[in-house]
């Protein structure tokens, strides 16, 4: 043999056994030489979404020296318990912290499990000025009518000690800029599945208002709606320094003419409701005893009842007013004359034969109607009509 042809087989013979070495070594095979550590590979193929509900089953450990080792990487599969993974990992690959979804990071393990992640607009305001951080607490509050009468409108606390799970993109505190976050535009919160569609109707259509708690004050206040800036003790000129009255309050839109007698038909046409003082107008009516008569005018639904709205029972018996009755005589050409009857100013009748009335005189020589279309000319003035 040629000593170069024995050289050239002597440097393939070396080039093929330090490759197998280092494929070995980047499975973590156990072959000699340097230090090793151990490092959590995939038993089985893990597909992106995966948890690890049983890591003793779905990973497994195994030595790779520590220089090829990579970096973030796990030497006990039990610390993966639970995590969800976040990309595909075939069977021997190493399994890394950066393999791990960031979704599964958005809860932390002092979150309810059956928890939801829900995000809302904030404001500068809201985001108190950027100290509203991830990891704290908040009250929820939204300004809305009442549901009960559309004119009042309130401020109310809809959900207390709500935990932040991120502010914008943000999962941790910041480390830079003071440890605050100041251009939040949204706060993503851990809410229960019931709470999500409470906060989602009122993001619908309204600004959701963030009040940041106290840490470690995690007691759910009860608290009351309120309709302006004062509150009870005090004195003001809003709505809210006034009491509500309870007064009886139309449930539906009530046509003039409407008997309400002994208030036997009461809860039919009413309801007993808290009005604050400032939207009531006129003389309000505050006890039902007082509704007993005819509705005089007409009352929209949710509008108080007020004496001007009210005839009294005793009028309802009064004497009708005599009606006032009018007569036209029309004569065309040498036709008979014919006669047009009016009653209160309407046409009730007309004929060529007018209706004795009382008070008018009855005109001679009235000869019989003539019918529609004579001589070619058709019906002339108005048609008959049912005399009164």
């Amino acid at each position: 043999m040629k000593p170069k042809t024995l050289i050239l087989m002597l440097v393939a013979v070396v080039c093929g056994l330090a490759a197998a070495y280092m494929a070995m070594n980047l499975k973590g095979g156990d072959g000699d030489g340097g230090e090793k550590v151990m490092v959590v590979v995939a038993a089985v193929p893990l597909t992106n979404g995966t948890q690890i509900k049983d890591p003793a089953v779905q990973l497994t450990a195994k030595a790779f020296p520590k220089d090829i080792a990579p970096a973030n990487f796990v030497s006990n599969p039990q610390d993966l318990n639970g995590k969800v993974i976040g990309r595909t990992i075939d069977p021997g690959t190493p399994v890394t912290l950066k393999d791990m979804s960031t979704l599964a990071t958005l809860f932390p393990d002092n979150v309810d499990p059956n928890t939801r992640a829900f995000t809302v607009r904030v404001n500068l305001e809201s985001s108190i000025s950027g100290f509203l951080l991830p990891g704290a607490r908040v009250d929820l509050l939204c300004a809305m009518h009442s549901l009960k009468d559309n004119r009042i409108k309130m401020m109310a606390t809809f959900l207390q000690d709500v935990q932040v799970l991120a502010v914008n993109t943000q999962r941790d505190v910041p480390k830079e800029g003071g440890g605050v976050i100041p251009n939040a535009a949204t706060i993503t919160l851990a809410i229960k599945p019931d709470e999500v569609q409470r906060v989602a109707w009122v993001t619908d259509s309204r600004q959701v208002t963030v009040s940041l708690r106290r840490p470690g004050y995690t007691d759910k206040d009860k608290l009351t709606p309120v309709t302006g800036p004062f509150g009870e003790d005090e004195e003001g000129t809003g709505p809210s320094a006034e009491k509500p009255v309870p007064l009886p309050v139309a449930k539906i839109d009530i046509a003039p003419g409407t008997a309400v007698i002994d208030n036997s038909n009461f809860d039919k046409y009413f309801e007993i409701m808290n009005v604050p003082a400032s939207l009531i107008r006129g003389t309000p009516i505050r006890d039902k005893a007082q509704i007993q008569g005819m509705i005089n005018h007409f009352v929209a639904a949710g509008q108080p009842v007020t004496s001007k709205h009210l005839e009294a029972v005793a009028s309802i018996g009064k004497t009708a007013p005599t009606p006032q009755f009018g007569r036209m005589r029309i004569v065309i050409g040498g036709q008979p004359p014919r006669f047009v009857e009016f009653e209160n100013g309407q046409q009730v009748g007309g004929s060529n034969q007018p209706t004795p009335r009382e008070g008018l005189p009855q005109p001679e020589g009235a000869g019989p109607a003539p019918k529609p279309g004579n001589n070619g000319k058709g019906s002339e003035g108005p048609t008959e009509g049912k005399e009164s």
